[in-house]
């Protein structure tokens, strides 16, 4: 699973990059792979073999990426 979430500002992209990785570690207890990454209003999750490839996938994601009319890119924080 690789999906991008947009928010409508920094604030609420941020509460979601620090809640949603708890909710995951309880909707998918055990080994699955998974990864949030907050860039600036939008939030990208991995989940499985995306997870597991975050460091080549998630810069290669961020900046295929068109958010609001503006390209996207990558912290790549861990």
């Amino acid at each position: 699973v690789l999906w991008i979430v947009a928010f409508h500002d920094r604030g609420q992209a941020e509460n979601f990059a620090d809640l949603y990785p708890q909710i995951l570690a309880k909707a998918l207890p055990g080994l699955t792979a998974r990864r949030v990454e907050q860039q600036g209003s939008a939030v990208l999750v991995l989940i499985g073999d995306g997870a597991i490839r975050f460091h080549e996938l998630a810069p290669a994601v961020w900046s295929a990426s068109t958010i609001g009319g503006a390209r996207a890119e990558s912290s790549t924080a861990d």
